[in-house]
């Protein structure tokens, strides 16, 4: 409660979790925050996919979030 009225307070448009988050429990908190809810490794994998350059590295990126789903 008290962190979802510092998200909307704020205005905030990321939250970073430092801990690993099920889908379901990213899901939800997205819903609760109305915000986007990133985990430790969604951010990671969020810096490959902008900096990949060459086509086996973006389907190595895309391949990689599809199993952190």
């Amino acid at each position: 409660e008290e962190l979802h009225d510092l998200v909307k307070a704020e205005n905030v448009e990321l939250v970073i979790f430092n801990h690993t988050l099920t889908p379901s429990q990213e899901r939800n908190l997205e819903r609760a925050f109305e915000c986007r809810v990133l985990d430790r490794t969604g951010l990671i994998l969020d810096i490959f996919a902008q900096r990949a350059r060459t086509h086996e590295g973006k389907l190595q990126v895309e391949l990689a979030q599809l199993e952190h789903m």
